[in-house]
């Protein structure tokens, strides 16, 4: 029974003392959104990390939760374009650089838009997270006082001269 006992004590300790082979737990691709801009027009800079080397083709959609889809994105080749499209082979990932700068515009005013970028490259496609921001659009163009007051007249002018005209074909 002691033999028992002292063989399975020395069994467990040897398999304590045996290394196990080491898992090597690489973190996923991450992407990174820094959004700077106030007003409808932002520029999206997109970084990687743990990414490989290649041409991804780029995604950054905007849109609102009321309002739907909002966004286009500049495409050097094609001008806007809806940020449903992608922009094909624009964020080249090497030893030197992981990033690039984007053009976004919305076509809206609402408050609150959310940004998600998607990179692709052959049939692997990695989203972002979401982006929320908050756009400031206080000064907003509107039409000055003398422009309200120049159209103003113009209109009131037009109908004089209209109503002039149908005086003198009614006579």
């Amino acid at each position: 029974m002691k033999k028992k006992f002292f063989f399975a004590i020395f069994l467990f300790f040897c398999t304590i003392a045996v290394p196990l082979p080491a898992q090597s737990i690489e973190p996923p691709p991450t992407i990174f959104l820094d959004i700077q801009g106030e007003c409808r027009e932002f520029n999206v800079t997109v970084s990687v990390d743990m990414f490989d080397y290649g041409l991804y083709d780029v995604k950054i959609d905007v849109f609102n939760p009321e309002l739907g889809r909002v966004g286009e994105i500049f495409d050097p080749v094609q001008g806007w374009k809806s940020s449903v499209y992608y922009i094909n082979d624009d964020l080249e990932i090497n030893e030197y650089k992981n990033s690039n700068v984007f053009l976004v515009r919305a076509n809206t005013y609402a408050e609150e838009l959310n940004f998600i970028c998607r990179l692709r490259s052959g049939n692997d496609v990695w989203d972002s997270e979401y982006y929320n921001i908050t756009q400031s659009c206080d000064n907003l163009p509107y039409p000055s006082n003398e422009i309200i007051l120049l159209v103003s007249s113009l209109v009131i002018l037009v109908l004089l001269i209209g109503i002039t005209v149908y005086m003198k074909i009614l006579k």
